[in-house]
């Protein structure tokens, strides 16, 4: 009798674990960082009585490209790397403050490496590179402070519907209103409850009784002497 025994083998597709949105924050932040350099490089060049336009447009160039490297060697290729790694995890579903700081730090320090290699040889590369791993990831720490501060605020002037709404305050008085309850407050004439008032007129009704009595028992005592 023969068995035979199959194990069939299924090979999995690679997936590279790149967000949809990627391409957004690359045209984001390039057309952010061009603008930003553009403007920087424009009034630099104001200050120091040379062409505005033309050190603007350079800064503006210079801007779009650093930018353009930086955000797609970070967006393509170093956080889906991380990510296939287990080093990042997916996106969060709460910001976080250390989200896509070590990409980043990563993508600024090859990036300035490589340019400030070119530019100035290796040694230089090393210096560019810490300068740019500092400078990257200062500003990601930055953006992710101001973006957490943003959806908190956001989230707490959204009223939940489930919770019911507040009362208003009451108006506050008005000035001759104050005014009126501060003359109140000097005046020596107070204005009492009816009930207290009759309860005064009583006290004095039995005090006044009193006296009644005790002058009638004097005039009698006065008249026992007079008569005797």
């Amino acid at each position: 009798m023969a068995t035979s025994t199959e194990t069939p083998s299924k090979a999995a597709g690679f997936n590279w674990p790149m967000d949809p949105d990627a391409y957004k924050r690359v045209i984001f932040g390039t057309t952010l960082a061009s603008a930003a350099g553009g403007t920087i490089m424009a009034s630099a060049g104001v200050l120091r009585r040379q062409p505005a336009f033309d050190v603007g447009v350079q800064g503006a160039r210079s801007g779009l490209l650093t930018a353009f490297g930086f955000f797609s060697i970070r967006e393509y290729f170093l956080i889906p790397a991380l990510r296939l790694s287990n080093i990042q995890q997916e996106k969060p579903q709460t910001p976080q403050l250390s989200e896509n700081v070590l990409a980043s730090a990563l993508a600024g320090g090859l990036g300035g490496g490589a340019w400030n290699t070119y530019l100035r040889g290796p040694r230089g590369g090393v210096n560019g590179a810490i300068t740019a791993v500092i400078v990257c990831t200062s500003l990601q720490l930055i953006s992710n402070k101001l973006h957490i501060a943003r959806i908190r605020f956001v989230a707490s002037r959204s009223a939940s519907p489930d919770e019911p709404a507040a009362a208003p305050e009451p108006p506050k008085p008005g000035l001759l209103t104050r005014s009126k309850a501060w003359l109140g407050s000097l005046n020596p004439v107070r204005k009492i409850p009816d009930e207290e008032y009759l309860q005064t007129l009583s006290k004095r009704k039995d005090y006044v009784d009193g006296r009644l009595k005790e002058v009638r028992a004097e005039l009698e005592e006065v008249e026992g002497l007079l008569a005797g």
